[in-house]
């Protein structure tokens, strides 16, 4: 199994529900859009992906690092990445990424457009980006990320 995209479907009921498909190479987050079935993937900006972050090091993933970029969505160079990878690892942990004094300072800097994640005492990783798009690494993404994703969802993180 490869990428998956994260969606989000309102059913005819009015709730909504949380779900990962397939993702084919090449694909764009927004192919997985169909407004007539009231689907939408989630727009994960540097916030929300902090606030996945937060979430899942509460359910006892560990965030390993963070993709970062200029305000153009260029690489930055490797002493600003690991600086801003280091600051944000340590404002995830210590609860202070949603603070709004730090997201002031951070947001005039750079953009955050995904995170990986690792179970505990698991080699497996997981890769979330901005358009909702979730990697698994190496392959294999089961049913407890998913519910572990959709347990972040319940709480606001990824909308």
């Amino acid at each position: 199994m490869g990428a998956k995209q994260l969606v989000v479907t309102e059913r005819s009921d009015g709730s909504r529900t949380l779900d990962a498909v397939d993702r084919t190479l090449g694909d764009h987050p927004w192919d997985y859009e169909d407004d007539e079935a009231g689907t939408h993937v989630p727009r994960l900006g540097t916030q929300d992906l902090l606030a996945v972050g937060i979430e899942l090091e509460d359910l006892g993933y560990k965030v390993t690092s963070v993709d970062v970029r200029d305000m153009r969505l260029s690489a930055l160079d490797e002493e600003s990445e690991d600086f801003w990878n280091d600051q944000i690892l340590k404002a995830i942990r210590q609860h202070i990424a949603s603070d709004p004094q730090f997201l002031e300072s951070l947001v005039r800097e750079v953009v955050v457009v995904g995170l990986s994640v690792r179970r505990p005492s698991s080699p497996f990783r997981l890769t979330i980006r901005r358009g909702g798009e979730v990697q698994p690494q190496p392959q294999g993404f089961d049913d407890t990320y998913l519910g572990d994703l959709r347990e972040v969802w319940k709480h606001g993180a990824i909308a």
